[in-house]
């Protein structure tokens, strides 16, 4: 396994990159603590030395869960990645630690915002540098677009935070092309952070070109959109389905879902070739498209750990990947990804669409 060059930067990174959002009852498919712990653990072991966390996943709580991951390895041998940008502050007395609650409780409890004033950037560094116990982060980044204050005055942070030693990169994360350039144009940005998978790929006509020719790292997540490549059709919404991209959106249609299903079998009989299953066969293609520095992949198990890890150490010849590029263009050809009019529970969060 060749790490891969992150940016501009000197931090060397692997085709996967390990994520904590899942840890405790903050996440998609919530992960207990001690199995997160072990399963960054065996990360490590395998050589993916490399984690990606944010204060806002659980508050506060994974960053300590991955600060104790990592307790007993050298820190020069792994690098860790956070965010910056949301907060949260209590809406009442609260006795209960966080660790105890379940999801529901946490957002019942606790009040989200966002604040990217330099001041706030740089104490919530300082927080997480707590939490990760540790003297630096090798890439912080900003989670998510602001409106309110100046892109300027975010990238003076992160220039500040850099002289002082306390981040080795800056990234930013969720942008538009426009948003990009912009931040990119004030500092140099080590790193994007974007959703990108087979069925979502908007990206490759001008972010990843972007990338490739500003030497930016490209680092991607919801690979297997969230669950649609690995045959798990949950068409339950981790947010309001107006903050979606329309044609992600559009991709649950029960039409389009039956697609996908025939589409996944037609990979399946791909995968068996190389003794990888239709969902190692995503994440393999993932991390080989051009503009791609590594995937962002949730630790969830070991076992889950140890797939992701044999997915991307498989060699797939240019046959394997001819044959899905022809299966992915037959597909697109019949996804029907227009906008549609459609009811959403919010309790059960699932979207209706009117036919």
């Amino acid at each position: 396994m060749q790490k891969r060059r992150l940016g501009r930067s000197d931090i060397y990174v692997p085709p996967v990159v390990f994520g904590a959002w899942a840890i405790h009852n903050f996440g998609y498919g919530s992960t207990e603590i001690n199995k997160a712990i072990e399963s960054l653990r065996k990360a490590y072991e395998l050589g993916f030395n490399t984690v990606d966390t944010a204060p806002i996943y659980s508050l506060g709580l994974s960053e300590e869960v991955v600060a104790e991951a990592y307790k007993d390895f050298p820190r020069d041998s792994y690098q860790l990645f956070t965010k910056c940008g949301n907060s949260w502050k209590p809406k009442k007395s609260i006795s209960k630690p966080i660790k105890e609650m379940s999801s529901d409780e946490l957002f019942d409890n606790y009040e989200l915002y966002s604040d990217n004033t330099k001041e706030k950037i740089i104490v919530q560094c300082e927080n997480s540098l707590k939490r990760l116990n540790t003297d630096y982060l090798d890439l912080y980044s900003l989670h998510w677009p602001d409106s309110i204050t100046p892109i300027d005055e975010i990238m003076e942070a992160f220039e500040i935070l850099i002289a002082q030693g306390k981040i080795k990169a800056a990234g930013i994360c969720n942008h538009s092309m426009s948003e990009f350039k912009t931040a990119n144009n004030i500092l140099n940005v080590t790193a994007h952070k974007i959703r990108y998978s087979m069925l979502n790929r908007g990206i490759e006509t001008d972010m990843a070109p972007y990338c490739i020719d500003n030497q930016v790292g490209l680092l991607v997540y919801s690979v297997l959109q969230r669950g649609l490549l690995d045959n798990y059709f949950d068409r339950h919404f981790i947010w309001s389905p107006k903050e979606e991209n329309p044609k992600e959106l559009a991709l649950y249609k029960l039409k389009n879902i039956e697609l996908i299903k025939l589409f996944l079998k037609s990979l399946n009989e791909i995968a068996d070739d190389y003794g990888l299953t239709a969902s190692q066969l995503c994440v393999n293609w993932t991390v080989n498209q051009p503009a791609v520095t590594a995937a962002l992949i949730g630790a969830t198990s070991i076992e889950d750990v140890t797939a992701t890890v044999n997915a991307v150490n498989t060699s797939v010849d240019e046959n394997g990947f001819e044959q899905i590029k022809k299966k992915l263009e037959e597909l697109e050809l019949k996804l029907d990804l227009s906008e549609q009019e459609y009811t959403y529970d919010y309790e059960e969060g699932i979207v209706h669409f009117k036919d």
